[in-house]
């Protein structure tokens, strides 16, 4: 490549940097050093919103659980969990509850939860946790039609080593109530390394991030196929940096909404309409303030539009943190109206 050509690649792969938005809160550092951290969920306390709580996957060790103070409120050492993702009301042992879904990377399986929302805790349901065909890494779940409740995991193939691998699996009480069971109705390939993913249960839609070439766009329904549509492109084609990694759903009342994508390589989020086509709306960075780090390098990333208290009025953005000052890996807490105003996004 010429010096010319390489000079114009570089421009044109260039983003200017996003929107400085601060952190106002941390979480505690997970258990495990190094590389450890990795995504979170948000269990939203309907009857004291200030009471909800975040969950955070310690990728060498376990699950963590926060309070919105940043406070590790409860711990799960029970093995490699990389993703972490919930839904509400769903049939469990015990009752309706809140699910929550891992993917147990060692174990080849996804390890299930229900939140005791008494108690504010979590509670391992050991007997209903299931293997899977991957090696997973990503995990997400999705409220279908008939109110069917799905968890799709993605992964390498342990047998062919072929990365990309996503699997549908179909979870529902069992006939005696006691656990859980899954079985799998669909599985296809998305081309290459994929991690980050969500689910747009009004909308039926799965988007999956392959790290090094887009965020796509799927079906969510088991027979959906492997059809797809890009919502951005990695590289100088879109708004991406390698690695594109966790996705996040902004949710407004009247089927509008916004979606983030943790682009890693640039150490920002990238914005777009929940709507189809998804047009790009902007982009934003955790900056250091308020005597919290800046976030770079980030993983897992989730987000709410719900009301939880005085940090976060009109909801939450929570986004692993790769290197957190002078201590092992963390979450980072942002304020969603912080975030949109910045960004003008309107609400």
């Amino acid at each position: 490549m010429t010096l010319a050509l390489a000079l114009l690649a570089a421009w044109l792969y260039y983003r200017p940097p996003g929107a400085a938005v601060a952190a106002v809160v941390e979480s505690a550092p997970v258990p495990s050093p190094r590389d450890a951290a990795d995504d979170a969920a948000i269990w939203v306390d309907a009857r004291d919103p200030a009471a909800s709580l975040i969950l955070g996957t310690d990728k060498k060790g376990g699950l963590c659980v926060y309070d919105l103070e940043g406070a590790e409120v409860q711990r799960f050492e029970n093995g490699h969990q990389n993703n972490v993702d919930l839904r509400d009301a769903c049939a469990l042992p015990g009752g309706p509850a809140a699910l929550v879904v891992t993917s147990a990377v060692e174990a080849h399986a996804v390890f299930v939860y229900r939140v005791d929302a008494a108690a504010h805790r979590l509670e391992a349901l050991e007997s209903s946790s299931f293997a899977v065909g991957v090696k997973p890494s990503g995990i997400c779940l999705y409220r279908g039609a008939e109110a069917r409740t799905y968890c799709f995991v993605n992964g390498a193939d342990p047998q062919s080593g072929e990365d990309g691998v996503v699997e549908q699996w179909e979870l529902s009480l069992a006939p005696d109530g006691e656990r859980v069971v899954a079985e799998r109705v669909r599985r296809f390939v998305v081309g290459g390394r994929a991690e980050g993913c969500a689910c747009d249960d009004a909308n039926g839609f799965l988007f999956v991030s392959q790290e090094k070439v887009a965020v796509w766009r799927y079906g969510a329904e088991p027979d959906a196929g492997a059809e797809r549509v890009a919502l951005d492109r990695v590289g100088i084609r879109g708004h991406l940096r390698a690695d594109a990694e966790g996705i996040a759903l902004v949710a407004a009342a009247d089927g509008g909404g916004d979606l983030i994508v943790s682009s890693q390589g640039s150490n920002d989020f990238t914005v777009y309409e929940r709507r189809p086509p998804h047009a790009y709306r902007g982009r934003f960075r955790l900056a250091a303030a308020n005597g919290i780090d800046a976030v770079t390098h980030t993983d897992g990333i989730e987000a709410c539009a719900t009301p939880l208290g005085p940090h976060f009025p009109e909801g939450l953005f929570v986004a692993q943190d790769d290197i957190n000052d002078g201590a092992n890996q963390n979450f980072k807490f942002a304020s969603w109206r912080d975030i949109a105003d910045a960004l003008e996004l309107g609400r």
